[in-house]
């Protein structure tokens, strides 16, 4: 699997799941924030590859490590509820999952706060894929 199908994959999944319950910002692509309404920014860090030898007799994968991170907005002074709701709901969509390939872990909360209008929180989740060599 190619780093743009693991991209596919990824933003396939959310785009699937997520179905429109916000605007979504995607990677290098135009967007306006919204003005009084939330929103969310979907982003694909990638790790370390390793190399592993799997099986008898041992065969050659790569190993690519990775986290999905979905960022959070909603305006300043509307509470933490909705924020994290959302942050919930976009754990759901990746924690423990299997899909095209990728195995995703578990998934993780933290509060970045407030700065100008927007309260932030972001839900990072691990993932892997192998690549047989």
């Amino acid at each position: 699997m190619s780093y743009a199908a693991e991209r596919n994959a990824i933003c396939g999944r959310f785009d699937a799941v997520w179905a429109g319950r916000t605007p979504v910002a995607w990677p290098n692509q135009s967007f306006t924030v919204p003005t009084a309404t939330e929103w969310v920014r979907l982003t694909i860090v990638n790790a370390a590859v390793k190399r592993m030898t799997l099986g008898n007799p041992g065969a050659n994968v790569h190993r690519h490590n990775g986290v999905i991170t979905v960022q959070v907005f909603a305006p300043v002074d509307s509470g933490t509820h909705t924020a994290r709701d959302l942050a919930d709901q976009a754990a759901e969509i990746f924690r423990n999952q299997r899909f095209d390939g990728i195995r995703c872990d578990t998934a993780s909360l933290v509060e970045v706060g407030s700065e100008d209008v927007w309260y932030q929180v972001n839900m990072s989740c691990a993932f892997r894929r192998d690549e047989l060599l």
